[in-house]
């Protein structure tokens, strides 16, 4: 079985930090195998669609491990106090898996809220009120998900968005 441990590269710029992740093939697993010829054809595309669809509750089931995981990385960064250790950057890793595939299954806004965990773990200090932000996109992601808020959660999921962008902005 192929190791999923992050690999690190040289990087490009001198002072620019690059990590290279394990590609993520559960997307490809529910599509199924399909000749690249055939890619885009209209009804292969439904297919696929209707396949991952069908997958739903299945992600619901998969992402809560993601869940879990995020919670324990939170617990050892916050309560061991280790900044700046792998507990970010396992919190990091999480973050961009559920968004990848939260988008895929329906759940833009969780995938936003992830997609905002992970920019504001790029720049950390670890501060307690560092450690709120993280419980507070920790939270939203679990209740967006725990209350099946598909799309972009209409005018409540964007007034979210605009006060974690606030609060992410205030403790960055």
């Amino acid at each position: 079985m192929k190791d999923n441990t992050p690999t690190p590269v040289t990087p490009l710029l001198q002072d620019e930090e690059v990590t290279i992740l394990p590609p993520d093939y559960t997307l490809k697993k529910a599509i199924g195998n399909v000749e690249m010829s055939k890619m885009l054809d209209e009804a292969v595309v439904a297919q696929a669609q209707q396949n991952v669809d069908s997958k739903q509750e299945d992600f619901l089931q998969w992402i809560g491990e993601d869940i879990a995981k995020l919670e324990r990385a939170f617990t050892d960064l916050t309560v061991k106090l280790k900044p700046g250790n792998l507990h970010l950057e396992e919190l990091r890793r999480i973050a961009i898996s559920i968004k990848s595939q939260a988008g895929t299954f329906g759940f833009t806004l969780a995938s936003s809220v992830a997609r905002s965990l992970y920019t504001f773990c790029d720049n950390f200090g670890f501060t307690e009120a560092q450690a709120l932000v993280l419980r507070k996109h920790i939270d939203a992601i679990k209740l967006i998900l725990q209350k099946r808020i598909t799309g972009d959660g209409g005018p409540v999921g964007q007034e979210l968005l605009k006060d974690m962008a606030k609060l992410v902005s205030k403790f960055r």
